[in-house]
């Protein structure tokens, strides 16, 4: 008989983790017999614990100071404070918004939130910024936040009238979740009221209206160059989510030798680690060589929710993934669930239709059923039942309509061309790299460098170099390029 296993969450704040601390759930997680660990879509850490070990084991999280909650517990149910901190200086960010910021929220936080709570940056698209039940953006005031709070009954959402200040984000969290999501009939006016009467804090209410833009999430895997600095990240996607705890000590041990102090997890089952020095790129290199890491994922199978260690999840999601490679379709910008409903950030959901016991050989054909959010919205509680009963085979088309569906929605698609189109070549000045051909654009100037579209590369400062391989501004070649205008 098979020995009973539990899974633990060990609840990560914020998603930020030391080098030493992830060492010290992979010493945990092997002394439980496992090879392998895996992440949650709230930025915590998987792993499955022994029943004979199951007291030794949170004995030790304890002594550790490590959080931690029993994944099928439900009488104690905890929730990990989620934050874009692993966004930060990766992706354009809001300039006031750093890791100082980050930190000094998540260490305010004494109590263990029963809620979702997320601490947010609305410019970078890599974390969802409305999948909690407090919402705190960042506004264009230093230090202060937006705050939206979200039901946990009906998942409608409200702006919070004034903005919060970083030093109050953890109490107004604590009282909240006490008072608002143990009386669930209060109405929005009596909760501000009872904030502004029980709580001295620091808030704004003249303020800006929140900005957002709509964008397409970012590609999170790779060796790349950080947005602020000339240091790298790189990213580390495995698509079975489940982490080799060889290759994770390998990790952690690579950044203790190199100074990097914080890995990061992110939503999407995956981690970052941010502020590679350029000169030891090699070293990461060989690492990922050595392990003979894929780093080239689609973008299609990299924003998928699934059922932890869920076999069949998992065998359906690589199929759908290799049947619309073949087709080569476009899918970016939508986000998939399989068998979640409860994911606020999935834009598409496929269920299994389930059968009676009394028709149980009615599994033979397996069915599933599609539903979509409202306006394609990943952040919507509201779904739309799209298809009732596909069939393996069929799924793939299914999708594929529903995401041509998707696209017809976006405002840019709206208009459509009713005149022949003529095209003019137009002779713009450009130039070059002379080592690795990168080309820099007056119209499109350098947005990752913050250089605005329109500057003339005669007014670049001297300190400019090549976004791709670091050579200076002398190292650059004027060049002509084409560009073409379409003219009714």
């Amino acid at each position: 008989m098979k020995n009973k296993k539990h899974i633990v969450r060990i609840l990560i704040k914020g998603g930020i983790l030391t080098p030493a601390l992830f060492l010290k759930l992979t010493e945990v997680a092997k002394r439980n017999g496992n090879k392998e660990l895996s992440f949650g879509s709230r930025q915590d850490v998987l792993f499955e614990v022994e029943e004979t070990l199951k007291d030794e084991t949170a004995s030790f999280l304890r002594s550790n100071r490590i959080d931690f909650e029993w994944k099928n517990d439900t009488s104690a149910k905890t929730q990990n404070i989620v934050s874009s901190f692993v966004a930060n200086d990766v992706f354009p960010s809001t300039s006031w918004v750093n890791a100082g910021a980050y930190i000094l929220i998540l260490e305010g936080f004494a109590h263990r939130p029963k809620i979702k709570i997320n601490i947010i940056d609305p410019v970078q698209k890599l974390v969802p910024h409305f999948s909690g039940h407090l919402n705190f953006i960042a506004s264009s005031h230093e230090h202060y936040w937006h705050l939206y709070l979200r039901t946990k009954i009906n998942g409608k959402m409200f702006e919070w009238p004034e903005l919060i200040y970083s030093k109050d984000v953890p109490v107004i969290s604590e009282f909240l979740e006490r008072i608002a999501f143990n009386n669930q009939t209060l109405k929005r006016h009596q909760l501000v009221q009872m904030v502004a009467e029980s709580l001295e804090l620091n808030t704004l209410t003249n303020f800006e209206p929140l900005k957002r833009t709509p964008d397409f999430p970012p590609y999170y895997e790779g060796i790349h160059k950080m947005a602020a600095s000339k240091d790298l990240w790189a990213g580390f996607y495995w698509r079975n989510n489940r982490y080799s705890i060889l290759f994770v000590e390998h990790v952690c041990s690579l950044c203790l030798r190199t100074g990097i102090a914080r890995l990061s997890i992110t939503p999407w089952k995956s981690f970052l680690v941010k502020n590679i020095k350029t000169e030891d790129r090699l070293l990461w290199e060989q690492m990922i060589g050595h392990f003979g890491i894929n780093m080239q994922h689609t973008s299609f199978e990299m924003y998928w929710h699934l059922p932890f260690n869920h076999k069949e999840s998992l065998s359906l999601k690589r199929y759908l993934v290799h049947q619309f490679d073949k087709v080569d379709v476009r899918t970016f910008g939508l986000t998939f669930s399989i068998g979640q409903t409860d994911i606020p950030f999935t834009s598409v959901v496929i269920e299994k239709n389930w059968y009676p016991k009394l028709f149980n050989w009615l599994n033979l054909f397996k069915t599933y059923r599609i539903s979509y959010a409202k306006d394609f919205n990943p952040e919507s509680y509201e779904y739309i039942p799209y298809f009732h009963n596909a069939s393996y085979r069929e799924l793939p088309k299914v999708l594929i309509e529903l995401s041509k569906k998707y696209y017809a929605t976006l405002p840019e698609l709206e208009e459509v061309q009713t005149k022949p189109v003529e095209t003019k070549i137009q002779k713009i000045k450009a130039h070059q790299c002379q080592h690795c051909l990168s080309v820099y654009v007056p119209l499109l100037g350098d947005q990752a460098k913050g250089i605005p579209s329109g500057t003339a590369f005669e007014d670049l400062p001297l300190t400019y170099a090549c976004e791709l391989c670091d050579s200076d501004k002398t190292q650059f070649t004027e060049v002509m390029m084409e560009k073409r205008i379409m003219s009714a």
